[in-house]
Order: C-alpha cells, then structure tokens, then sequence
C-alpha cells in the first residue's frame, strides 16, 4: 500500500481525504488544525446565527485506519526529491520529525491579502478561521456592552458602533448582512438599548496555488472540485498499478453558480439556468449549503441553530 500525504485540513485536502480510495493509499494529514470548517457559513458564526461548533468537523471522524495518522503539526519543508516532508507539531516546537511519502498533496491555503491598504494589517480582524470569528464576535458584544456604560460619551458611543469593513467579495458582504440582522435586531430605542515536471508525485490544490495561465478564484466551491479531481487521479493511478500517468482530462472548472446572502432573510442567486433574487433566493441559499455540509451531525445542528435564532433571537453571551 503507498503512502498518500496531504497537507492542509481545507476544503481542496479534506475533500481528496473523503474520496481517496484507502484500498490503494494510507492517507497521512498534517495540519495545525484538526477540524474542516464550512467556511461559507463563518460570517454566520460572527454574529451567533451559528454556533462555532455547527460548522466544523473533526478530521479523525473521516476514518483513519490508524490513530497516529493525523498529525497536528506545521510542514517546515517538502524534499521532493527524497520525498520527504519535515514537520513541526503545533503543541510543542521542539518535536520535530520527517514524514515519507509516495504522494503528495499540498492544500495549506493562503494567507489573506490585504491589498496594500494602510491600517488594515495593523488594526483590522481578518475572517478565515473560528478564532477569527470568535475574536470578531468578542469585540462586537464588548463594544455594545461598554457602549452602554453611564459615562461612556456620545463620542465614544459613535466610535464603538463604528465598524469598516475592507473588502467587498463574499465574505465582506455577507459578513455586513450579518451584522445588519444583528445590530438591527439588538438596537432598538434608548429604552432598550441592547510547477515543476520532475516531481509527479506532487500536487497543490486549494488557495495556495493557482493553475497556469488559468488561474481561478479562491472559494471553497473550486478547492472542493480540485479535491475531487485530484482523489480521481490518484484512484486512477493506483488502478494502473502505482504507474505515473497523465490523467485522461486537465482539470477544468464549470461554476455552479455563485449564492450570497444580503440580509433581511434575503440573498441573490447567480446560476447558470436561472437568477434568484429575494426569499425564494435566501431559501435556495440556505439549502445549497444545508446539502454540502460534510457530515450527518452538522446537517442537524446547523438546522437546530437556524430554528433557535428564530424562536429565540441570537445569543449575546460573551465567553
């Protein structure tokens, strides 16, 4: 059986794990996170819509055949030529080991760009990971509190309720429709103020790589295909008795469309067959991602949160 090594716990690595054939490969992961977050539904976490917990899903739960084959660790370096990858663990910086490999697949994601505008590497909270989102949920709730505070000026109150948000993809936008529900819901009135050809065993998918003269966008619906395409392949080359072979199609990206939630329980819908607008969108939204939720147990605790927030409002606690 060979070894299959991939980095990363994203949606482009987590999807090769769940589709890899483990008859042909022993699947090796190594990633300082040990959970797949549902990042489509982060903004939601933000603002307690979600709960953090309802959007990730522990990595062992995928089935290793042996325990100690997820590692929580960094990767320092990839030799490809010994086909050896070294690691770092997440836990303790002085255990250090190497990792061998027949195959390799690098999803490590990106880091976030921030275009060069000033201020925003300094000041502002970046929205890629549940700390991230948990961190943003803090500060909110901390600002409506102390906002409320008998000697807090109208100044400092204008200043608390003051939120900017740098970038206007997806997660920009639906993050401010989040917070729209929020604050719209909390603030009421005064009375209620509340490539290199030599290494074929090699491959990067996911955010930290782009495909030559064809480069694509960084969402989780293209680093899921990628995924896929790769796990493919792979099966593929197994079949054929572990002999590198070019896959019989290049990998080529069809958009299912793009969904974006606006607020008010409303959301657009750009699909090939049709466009949505409105409710009816808002419903296709949620449904669409209800169906690609990765396990049973998050397709019944997204739902309970979603009826929570509408029977009792989003939770305010801070912890």
């Amino acid at each position: 059986m060979k070894s299959l090594v991939v980095l990363g716990t994203g949606w482009a690595s987590y999807s090769v794990v769940r589709n890899i054939n483990r008859q042909f490969y022993r699947v090796i992961v190594i990633s300082p996170r040990n959970h797949f977050l549902f990042t489509p539904l982060l903004t939601s976490t933000t603002v307690g819509t979600l709960e953090f917990r309802s959007i990730i899903e522990p990595v062992r739960n995928v089935g290793f055949t042996n325990s100690h084959d997820f590692h929580l660790a960094e990767a320092l370096n990839c030799d490809f030529e010994k086909q050896i990858v070294t690691v770092q663990s997440s836990l303790d910086k002085n255990m250090v080991w190497d990792i061998p490999y027949d195959k390799l697949v690098i999803g490590v994601g990106s880091l976030p760009n921030t275009f060069n505008v000033p201020g925003v590497k300094e000041n502002a909270f970046f929205l890629k990971e549940i700390s991230d989102a948990r961190q943003i949920r803090q500060k909110i709730l901390r600002n409506l509190e102390l906002e409320l505070a008998p000697k807090c000026s109208k100044e400092e109150v204008k200043r608390l309720l003051h939120t900017v948000i740098v970038g206007g993809g997806p997660t920009g936008v639906e993050f401010g429709a989040e917070l729209y529900d929020f604050i719209r819901k909390i603030l009421t009135d005064e009375y209620l103020r509340i490539a290199s050809d030599q290494y074929n065993n090699s491959y990067a998918i996911g955010d930290c790589s782009t495909i030559q003269h064809n480069p694509l966008p960084c969402t989780a619906q293209v680093a899921e295909r990628q995924g896929r395409y790769i796990a493919k392949s792979l099966n593929e080359i197994a079949n054929n008795g572990y002999v590198y072979l070019t896959p019989s199609k290049p990998f080529i990206f069809k958009s299912r469309g793009m969904l974006a939630y606006i607020g008010e329980n409303k959301a657009l819908s750009d699909l090939p067959e049709f466009k949505l607008k409105g409710i009816s969108s808002w419903v296709l939204w949620r449904s669409a991602y209800f169906t690609r939720l990765s396990s049973w147990r998050l397709r019944i605790q997204v739902p309970l949160d979603w009826f929570k927030i509408w029977l009792f409002g989003r939770d305010t606690s801070r912890f």
